[in-house]
């Protein structure tokens, strides 16, 4: 849920057990506006810590319990909100978690972010912008979705990457054939072979480039990461 204030997303967490975290934002910097009680009166609600703080204390305790050096598989995709996608990804989770990924140490984050009109409708009014969310909208809201895990060591990596490839392939067939895909890959969480640039408008990316980097300097010195294609 995103208002022109607020933001709501929901991460599902899974290790021994599954557990429901859901970030709250409020740009006015108000800790408990009203908007959030229906959240905060939820039955079986564990710990809240809502409050006022700085921006760097509140990322670092989002990621909270992760240690470091762990390899981080991401896949994304976006869609339509519509309750049967998160529905059914979250389902498909418990199912790996349950079945193929049982016996793999890992941490297993299922991520659902709010895309609204809200949010969208600013790079509209200022006449669009590379990341083509008003094209592909078409004037709804909808999710993006992140399938994430991270694990120790290349080895795991290597078994687990085809198991979350075919998760996110499923969600993204589902979505599909409900009519419900974006067909939209967010570049920040997009996995290598993903290619999220084809998906953003790339005749403004390109026009970009060409205005501030004519020569490409920064696409051949740039090792890793989604490159601009030719």
């Amino acid at each position: 849920m995103t208002t022109e204030d607020e933001s709501i997303c929901l991460t599902y967490f899974a290790a021994r057990s599954l557990i429901v975290q859901v970030a709250m934002d409020n740009t006015l910097d108000i800790a408990y506006p009203p908007v959030y009680d229906r959240y905060l009166n939820t039955s079986g609600l564990i710990k809240k810590s809502l409050r006022s703080a700085p921006m760097y204390e509140l990322t670092a305790e989002f990621d909270v319990g992760q240690p470091d050096g762990l390899r981080n598989i991401w896949l994304t995709g976006a869609y339509k909100n519509d309750p049967r996608i998160i529905k059914f990804a979250a389902d498909k989770h418990e199912e790996l978690i349950a079945g193929k990924l049982a016996g793999l140490p890992a941490r297993h984050p299922l991520l659902d972010v709010p895309l609204t009109q809200a949010m969208i409708e600013h790079g509209d009014a200022n006449g669009g912008n590379a990341m083509n969310l008003e094209a592909k909208s078409q004037g709804e809201n909808g999710v993006l979705f992140l399938a994430s895990l991270a694990v120790d060591g290349a080895e795991n990596e290597a078994v687990a990457l085809p198991i979350m490839q075919q998760w996110q392939d499923e969600v993204d067939a589902y979505a599909t054939s409900l009519g419900v895909n974006w067909d939209w890959r967010f570049l920040n969480y997009a996995y290598a072979g993903q290619d999220p640039i084809t998906t953003y408008a790339t005749d403004k990316i390109r026009a970009a480039a060409e205005k501030y980097d004519p020569n490409m300097v920064f696409q051949k010195l740039r090792k890793t990461g989604h490159r601009i294609f030719a």
